[in-house]
């Protein structure tokens, strides 16, 4: 099987946005109007169905209506079938993880709920595949914990508050991966998402230099030889009317990215609207690029 893990922030994937929410990341007034959101989740949709994931981890989204308005737009557009969970259940009007399962995978639900906010949720695929080490080619066996993050952002004034919260968060994942990767059957754990900070920041070295009991560290695998760049040579994945820059990630143990993990790369796709054409529509897909990591499992 190949496990295509699709993240991308949608930037505001509600229906109904927020009264007080007024402007796009890269500053563009955005329209309240019903056609302006829905044609907004639509392009989401169409953005998603392109790269075929069999899970697709969806930040700021708005409601489990607004991931299913997704869901059966790439049923429409591409005749692709997904179920769907949502961070925050039935609530709506806050932002939340939405996920896309493709239909034949069967899985159990893992939230963190120490992380805050609702935004650490993920699956554990329940059945056991079975792969090779590349290296040995012995066959092992093991389920897979992959769980999708929306981190604190660092907007507003208290930036420091927010870096201390960033790195309570990046306690919560490495102590879920400490307890997870020790367990038997060698399982795999991958955590991917728009984690609000750049790769040398305190928050996210908190990881890069975490080690479990047994040696595993999570990888950050657009930092490794598994990634396949673009024509820029860019890694940056999320952007906005003063600066770009990294923040998006797909990590996983270093064992499963040396068995298993095929690539990774960001998403290429008509971000903005350069037309100038007024359509009363909003004006960028979103302030991010998707991102792609695939493994033979």
């Amino acid at each position: 099987m190949t496990l295509r893990i699709l993240t991308y922030n949608i930037e505001w994937g509600f229906l109904t946005l927020p009264d007080d929410v007024e402007y796009d990341a890269c500053g563009h007034k955005l329209p309240h109007s019903k056609e302006a959101q829905e044609e907004h989740l639509t392009l989401a949709a169409k953005n998603i169905g392109l790269s075929v994931p069999n899970v697709c981890f969806l930040e700021e989204m708005g409601s489990l209506d607004a991931v299913n308005f997704i869901r059966d737009k790439i049923v429409e557009i591409y005749g692709i079938r997904y179920n769907t969970v949502y961070s925050r259940d039935t609530e709506t009007g806050q932002q939340g993880i939405g996920i896309l399962i493709a239909g034949y995978i069967k899985y159990d639900l893992i939230n963190l709920p120490d992380f805050g906010y609702k935004r650490a949720f993920g699956i554990k695929i329940k059945s056991n595949f079975t792969s090779r080490n590349k290296k040995t080619n012995s066959k092992f066996i093991y389920d897979i914990h992959i769980i999708g993050v929306h981190s604190k952002s660092l907007y507003g004034e208290d930036k420091m508050r927010n870096i201390a919260i960033q790195e309570h968060e990046a306690d919560v994942i490495n102590k879920y991966f400490e307890n997870t990767i020790n367990k038997k059957n060698n399982p795999a754990v991958i955590f991917c998402g728009d984690f609000n900070n750049t790769v040398d920041s305190p928050p996210i070295q908190k990881i890069v230099k975490f080690r479990a009991n047994n040696n595993e560290r999570l990888l950050d695998l657009m930092d490794s030889e598994y990634f396949i760049t673009n024509i820029t040579q860019s890694k940056e994945t999320q952007f906005s009317k003063n600066y770009s820059t990294r923040i998006d990630y797909i990590w996983c143990n270093e064992s499963f990215a040396m068995s298993c993990c095929k690539s990774i790369q960001i998403i290429e796709l008509q971000r903005l609207n350069y037309s100038g054409k007024e359509l009363d529509l909003r004006l960028e897909n979103s302030d991010h690029l998707p991102v792609l990591g695939i493994f033979d499992v």
